[in-house]
């Protein structure tokens, strides 16, 4: 007779296996999900950041308003948005290129301090009052009444007198800015100023204004 007796505990061993894989299986601990992070502003995009190069002809091209003027008033407040602060600030018109008439424009930027925050932006250009200068700029898309400039920093340009002309030079610093007034030469012939390189646009501002009012 043959006996089966010698396969049971093979069975049993099997049986023994998948209880033992099961028992695994419910008591190993569930997977964790990734908690969410409280927003510290570190991964906030940054308004302006990274902006395309644009040529002169591509800004008055795109641009909704085109104005020249002189800075009256800078005004930093806090707001809910992806900034704490912004910065209002309030152009008195010499004159317009592109847009429609008006006696002054508030242009809003990211950035600035008010109170105790204070907030830098990258590619975001300085102002200051009684500065003139040539603003490229669109409609705000945030709030109603003021403008946005074109490409950051790229949308300022610098109006300064020398050599009997006005010239029109991109975001610089009023620090630079002095050091250009205090050069000999044309500030197109005047590349090393602070140890900056003045590459874009140190122009008359005459000739920009009639590449302007080409497009």
């Amino acid at each position: 007779m043959i006996s089966f007796f010698p396969r049971r505990p093979r069975i049993h061993l099997f049986i023994l296996a998948l209880i033992l894989v099961w028992i695994l299986f419910i008591s190993a601990p569930a997977i964790s999900q990734p908690t969410p992070q409280e927003d510290t502003g570190a991964n906030r995009p940054a308004e302006g950041s990274n902006p395309k190069m644009m040529t002169l002809e591509k800004l008055a091209k795109t641009a909704e308003w085109i104005v020249v003027g002189e800075i009256t008033k800078t005004e930093a407040r806090k707001e809910e948005g992806v900034y704490k602060v912004y910065t209002y600030v309030t152009i008195k018109v010499e004159q317009t290129l592109a847009g429609g008439p008006s006696a002054e424009v508030v242009v809003k930027i990211p950035g600035g301090t008010a109170g105790e925050i204070t907030e830098d932006v990258p590619m975001v250009p300085d102002f200051a009052e009684k500065e003139r200068v040539l603003l490229f700029a669109s409609s705000g898309r945030t709030s109603p009444g003021t403008l946005e400039l074109l490409g950051a920093n790229q949308g300022k340009f610098l109006i300064i007198a020398h050599s009997g002309r006005e010239w029109a030079i991109h975001e610089v610093g009023e620090e630079i800015a002095e050091k250009i007034k205090e050069c000999k030469q044309p500030p197109d012939k005047c590349k090393e100023l602070a140890g900056v390189t003045i590459l874009k646009y140190p122009e008359v501002l005459d000739d920009i204004k009639k590449s302007i009012a080409k497009h």
